[in-house]
């Protein structure tokens, strides 16, 4: 229900720097606000991102890990749809009928004990198992593109991480170096103060000849 009813609804960029630069919103069409809005706070909040070019870096993180999503469910509905066509009632319709569109459906909820999906796999003796086989079978080429663009998107989400850890070692370097010289400026007036000490000159005890 809140899935449905916020399928349609834009995320406006978290970032300073997303908003600058006019960002829209990273969102297909029936793609769930409220999922992407709870993975990106969550990543956001794991790699402790706080300043505008962290929260930036850590968007682009998740976007790259929605992509990866978003391809996986594509292969699935690839998959489940060729499944679909091979339990098709009649072998030479040229339309898809309504109980094709009914196997489909129920495959893609997991319905397997649908008595429409039982029988039609009774019809054209096949087992979930070999079902599952010839439907990636039939896709294979275009799992295959589906696959690169996945490795691509992986490649980039290294090169993102990658640039979110220089940067957060830069800053604690900066923060080590600036807290190194507080304590050095601390301890040279430490320094300081004790040479004060010993270079004042003490009282003598009876008159002066």
């Amino acid at each position: 229900m809140t899935q449905k009813a916020n399928a349609g609804e834009q995320v406006v960029p978290f970032s300073q720097i997303s908003q600058l630069i006019g960002a829209t919103s990273p969102l297909l069409p029936g793609e769930p606000a409220d999922a992407y809005k709870a993975g990106l706070q969550a990543t956001i909040a794991e790699l402790g991102a706080t300043t505008p070019l962290q929260i930036y870096l850590a968007e682009k993180i998740f976007d790259c890990l929605w992509w990866i999503r978003r391809y996986e469910s594509f292969k699935r509905a690839s998959i489940v749809r060729a499944m679909g066509g091979l339990l098709k009632v009649e072998r030479l319709e040229t339309k898809i009928s309504k109980t094709t569109s009914h196997i489909t459906q129920a495959l893609l909820d997991g319905n397997l004990e649908d008595p429409v999906v039982v029988k039609a796999m009774e019809q054209h003796n096949y087992t979930l198992e070999i079902l599952t086989q010839e439907a990636m079978a039939k896709r294979r080429e275009q799992l295959a593109n589906v696959d690169e663009q996945i490795a691509l998107r992986i490649k980039t989400l290294n090169g993102l991480q990658s640039s979110y850890e220089a940067l957060v070692n830069r800053k604690i370097h900066i923060e080590r170096l600036q807290l190194q010289n507080e304590l050095l400026r601390r301890d040279l007036e430490a320094v300081d103060v004790e040479a004060i000490v010993h270079d004042k000159p003490t009282k003598t005890s009876g008159k002066q000849a």
